[in-house]
């Protein structure tokens, strides 16, 4: 459990009933221009005077989110944001339950939850966090930011015995660190019927920084049918050919099986004339994507997604 004190000054109020962002602290402006500049009337008919207008940075997740033409009303009691002032400059406001997303295109700007009848921003807050069995948020972070829909599988089947039921809040962390483009494929697919029937490959990196052992790339073979996935390490991208017959080895001593096809994109790895030969002794069918599309190796590039941005919100 974590209990906070949050510092009411520095909350904004999601509001629909506003024209215009407006606070009634001058110290959050920055470029700010003062001036006579016309009234606004509250629900009660009174009058307020707007003093002034300019630019604030509000904080978000540590990081700052910077609102414009925002108007400074001394007589306010409370920070608003407008919805409608954010829709013209192309922002989507969403309210689904206690929850609230601002976003702008794929990429989402901030995100909370609602206090009691308002939807507002958390200002400055002092955390006291407490030590309990039964944290879905912690259990969620210790599973490398799993889905919600992944540990209910999970508890289904028993193996969170400690938790009673899945409520996880929005995790800021998996906002940040799995910001994802849209893809451009409508329309589902079934998977193979067989193991090994189809496996989709794709090498990632190469990392600004190196791991412990030097490596700078991962490379992974998916499993169509099954979606199981294998990773290998890798120090350069001319590694690959060796790690896909270390790993065909593998799979054939544990299953019996033979690789049908293999789905890649277009990469200099997998157009080596051995890895080439290989998979044409071998019976291996190597089925290439259009270039410059990697939406249609979405099998692949998903699992690059899911495995970096895992490490990444674990780094948050």
């Amino acid at each position: 459990m974590i209990c906070s004190l949050e510092s009411k000054e520095e909350s904004w109020v999601i509001d629909s009933g506003v024209s215009f962002h407006a606070t009634f602290l001058k110290e959050f402006f920055k470029n700010y221009v003062p001036g006579d500049l016309s009234k606004v009337y509250l629900e009660n008919e009174q009058s307020c005077k707007i003093v002034g207008k300019g630019e604030v940075k509000i904080k978000w997740n540590g990081s700052g989110w910077e609102l414009k033409n925002v108007g400074h009303i001394p007589d306010l009691t409370k920070n608003l944001i407008s919805i409608g002032q954010l829709a013209s400059e192309g922002y989507a406001t969403v309210f689904h339950g206690d929850d609230w997303k601002i976003s702008k295109g794929a990429m989402t700007i901030a995100s909370g939850r609602n206090s009691g009848t308002l939807y507002k921003t958390a200002g400055a807050c002092h955390l006291i966090a407490v030590a309990t069995n039964e944290n879905t948020n912690l259990w969620h972070k210790r599973l490398g930011h799993m889905s919600e829909k992944g540990m209910k599988v999970m508890h289904s089947k028993g193996k969170l015995p400690s938790l009673r039921s899945i409520e996880n809040d929005i995790c800021e962390d998996c906002i940040i660190g799995k910001q994802k483009r849209v893809t451009f494929q409508t329309s589902g697919r079934t998977p193979k019927k067989e193991k090994l029937e189809l496996v989709h490959s794709n090498v990632w990196g190469p990392t600004t920084v190196p791991s412990v052992g030097g490596k700078h790339y991962f490379v992974t073979f998916i499993d169509d049918h099954s979606r199981k996935v294998w990773v290998y390490f890798l120090k350069h991208k001319s590694e690959v050919y060796e790690a896909f017959k270390r790993w065909k080895a593998m799979v054939k001593n544990d299953t019996g099986l033979k690789i049908k096809k293999l789905k890649t994109d277009n990469g200099g790895e997998y157009e080596d004339t051995k890895f080439k030969k290989f998979c044409h002794e071998h019976g291996i069918r190597m089925e290439r994507i259009v270039p410059g599309t990697p939406q249609h190796n979405g099998v692949a590039e998903r699992m690059n997604r899911t495995l970096t941005k895992r490490a990444r919100s674990l780094r948050v």
